[in-house]
């Protein structure tokens, strides 16, 4: 036995033991515990938010902007291409014909429209597949090159994946017309998809859109119009040995949808190739709903790169095709004889002047008649022009917006136009009138004396002044206006409107209105 002391030692240290365990334990606790994560103050969460969508809106504003220069570029090379077509049809026509023909490459490519016209019968008994299968087998050739693929199996593939994946298919085509005669015939036609959307059309074409019911109900039961520009190679043996073709989905999406965003949207996954190839998704590789917004962002921004890059590329192709078709031109220009000369560009040049300008300038940029008015004028008319004693095309924009501002309305028509010189350079003649209403702003630009002359005013307002005007252009060798007179006759006008020779005379006292029919400019206007 231990002494009473040793036993009430051992007792004391066990409890000093238990204490000290007792007070570390919070102390450990404290010391495991982690620290809560610093809190980000609102206001700096609402700019960091804001930033973020300003940078987003200003990439998408960014994307547009690029992709509506790329297409106008696009557009604008289509009508320089139409444009030089359009000169190089007078001059084939005017050309002895030769013993070729090409009746039986147009006769192969009209038959093969007419066919498919409600597109592809996939019942392989019924007698329309047969004398679908028939044809192609026996107007192309068994190797035929085609989508990136050898025979005619993809041919039957894709028209059997357009008849199934579109509730209908309708397709017609508007010309054809050989371009290229060595070392191959080449026939293009342009020819127009008409495709009604179902939903196993955004199951299998638009599989990223199905999360978007308000897009996709914009799609459904909608026909979209695709334009499609079909090329048929044949060999020696009047056989098409290669078939390409060029689609422009975008286009027709534009069309249909009417709005660029929701373009860009349905476009940036679309599965229809821009060579029309359809690449249908399976089920089992539908995209699921939920993924990431930055692998989102990133493939958003991987197919506008390869969208844009395609943009590009038609740049180049139609680029190409300006100078291929120039080059046309001028060989048929250089064999054809002097004394067939038939100044027919000259005068179509002349008459759409009149036609694009008949009911005066269009001011609004946005407007359809404004960007056809620039274009047209940009296309004929050289940079250089000479054109009421300046240098350059802008003085028709000037003059015509003048008129369109001073008068109430505008009109002009041609009564005829004949070739009057055709040394050293082709002048033609053309005898026009404006039909011009006299607005209370026509008073005080171009009658300023007749301010003070109320009665005089009266017999004018609101009245038509009908003004002869002759035209004149004069061509260079390449076809462009390089010098536009005009010659006006006032002094008639004004006494055919007032019938009096005393009102006549103080009417034209201080008339601003130049006998080559120029307004004043702006700067003039405003300081009288």
């Amino acid at each position: 036995m231990m002494p009473r002391e040793c036993r009430q030692a051992v007792r004391d240290m066990r409890e000093s033991a238990a204490d000290a365990s007792s007070r570390s334990l919070p102390a450990k606790r404290r010391a495991t515990t982690k620290k809560p994560a610093k809190r980000v103050p609102d206001d700096k969460l609402d700019l960091r938010r804001t930033q973020s969508k300003m940078n987003q809106r200003r990439y998408r504003a960014e994307q547009l902007e690029l992709m509506g220069r790329l297409q106008g570029e696009v557009a604008s090379l289509t009508k320089d291409v139409a444009r030089l077509e359009g000169r190089v049809g007078p001059l084939q026509a005017s050309v002895p014909k030769n013993l070729r023909s090409f009746d039986p490459e147009i006769s192969v490519a009209n038959e093969y429209f007419r066919l498919f016209a409600q597109g592809y019968n996939k019942h392989s008994l019924d007698p329309k597949n047969v004398y679908q299968r028939d044809f192609l087998c026996s107007v192309m050739q068994p190797d035929l090159e085609f989508m990136g693929a050898f025979g005619l199996e993809k041919l039957f593939t894709q028209w059997g994946l357009y008849t199934t994946l579109f509730q209908s298919v309708m397709m017609t085509c508007d010309k054809s017309c050989v371009v290229m005669c060595e070392p191959n015939i080449m026939l293009e036609g342009n020819a127009r998809m008409q495709l009604r959307i179902s939903r196993g059309t955004i199951e299998a074409l638009f599989p990223h859109l199905l999360h978007n019911e308000r897009l996709v109900q914009k799609l459904i039961g909608r026909v979209m119009v695709l334009s499609v520009l079909c090329q048929f190679t044949f060999d020696e043996h009047l056989k098409v040995q290669k078939f390409s073709t060029f689609a422009n989905p975008v286009v027709a999406l534009m069309d249909l949808l009417k709005s660029a965003e929701d373009t860009a949207t349905a476009v940036s996954g679309c599965l229809l190739k821009e060579n029309g190839e359809l690449v249908p998704v399976t089920r089992q590789s539908l995209i699921p709903y939920g993924v990431t917004s930055k692998v989102n962002q990133r493939r958003y921004r991987a197919e506008q790169l390869q969208y844009e890059t395609g943009l590009d590329e038609d740049v180049l192709r139609l680029t190409r095709d300006v100078a291929r078709l120039e080059g046309r031109l001028e060989t048929l220009a250089f064999t054809l004889p002097k004394n067939m000369r038939t100044f027919a560009p000259e005068s179509k040049a002349a008459s759409e002047y009149f036609r694009v300008f008949a009911n005066g300038y269009a001011t609004t940029a946005g407007d359809a008649a404004y960007i056809n008015q620039h274009d047209f004028v940009r296309g004929v008319m050289r940079d250089d022009m000479i054109f009421m004693d300046s240098v350059g095309s802008d003085k028709v924009f000037e003059q015509g917006e003048l008129y369109a501002t001073l008068f109430h309305s505008v009109g002009m028509k041609c009564h005829y136009s004949h070739v009057i010189s055709t040394y050293p350079d082709v002048m033609l003649e053309a005898h026009a009138t404006l039909h011009l209403r006299i607005s209370r702003t026509t008073i005080h630009v171009l009658f300023p004396h007749l301010l003070d002359n109320e009665p005089l005013i009266q017999k004018l307002l609101g009245r038509v002044l009908v003004m002869d005007v002759l035209c004149q252009f004069t061509f260079d060798e390449d076809f462009f206006v390089t010098r536009f007179n005009t010659v006006a006759n006032p002094v008639v006008a004004l006494m055919n409107l007032l019938h009096s020779i005393q009102d006549t005379t103080t009417a034209l006292a201080g008339l601003r209105l130049k006998a080559n029919a120029e307004l004043p400019a702006k700067g003039d206007a405003i300081s009288c």
